[in-house]
């Protein structure tokens, strides 16, 4: 797969033989096409959930309501936040499209009208927003980069920011990476890292990731 966004179709060999390039590239699950953003990701994912979700519509009538909540957060939510942290840089369509698919297979297998609210349907299930899920499992991952809990290559996506002067907090600050383009600026490590310094100072400086959790739940996501 050629990388960027010019036209232009390249012809590539391996010992004489011709390799056919493709638009898109599926590692570890998720589907990246050229361009390096994640429509075909998205759409797939989209899919895989409407059809389970169309299984769960057919038994719905024979099950209570707790037990459609666990089998929507067991078998179709891990498909619309499929590798979520990732996704902090899609598109707001993609952004949309989750969330109205989300709401979609909410209200239809609860058996709920057109009228009724996503927030209502998300107080139902117990969740929040697939958005604000992306944004508190990315910075839950940036915690464990600080204490030496996430993978060594992860890890490496960031660097602590060196100040000159002895503010609070500072010591938990992130350099923001300075990139040209615009990709960049849409790219986890980037994004993470701005999160991150958004964060209070005393939720940053968490003793524990349990603590971590629970502050950043009630002060940043309420």
């Amino acid at each position: 797969m050629a990388i960027g966004p010019a036209s232009y179709r390249y012809n590539f060999s391996v010992d004489n033989n011709e390799v056919d390039a493709n638009d898109t590239l599926k590692i570890l699950g998720v589907t990246l096409d050229r361009r390096l953003n994640f429509v075909a990701h998205v759409s797939e994912q989209v899919k895989k959930a409407c059809a389970k979700a169309s299984a769960l519509r057919r038994i719905r009538r024979f099950l209570p309501l707790d037990v459609m909540c666990r089998l929507y957060k067991a078998y179709i939510l891990p498909h619309l936040e499929y590798c979520c942290p990732l996704l902090l840089g899609v598109g707001r369509s993609q952004v949309k499209k989750l969330e109205d698919t989300n709401n979609y297979i909410l209200r239809t297998i609860l058996g709920y009208g057109k009228h009724t609210s996503y927030n209502h349907l998300l107080n139902i299930a117990g969740i929040r927003t697939l958005e604000e899920r992306r944004k508190f499992q990315a910075l839950v991952l940036v915690y464990k980069c600080f204490h030496n809990e996430a993978p060594r290559y992860i890890e490496d996506f960031f660097k602590i920011k060196i100040c000159n002067y002895n503010l609070r907090g500072s010591g938990t600050l992130l350099t923001l990476p300075s990139f040209n383009l615009e990709w960049r600026h849409k790219s986890f490590s980037f994004l993470a890292a701005k999160l991150w310094n958004s964060l209070p100072t005393c939720v940053r400086n968490a003793k524990d990731i349990s603590t971590f959790k629970r502050l950043l739940k009630k002060q940043v996501f309420r």
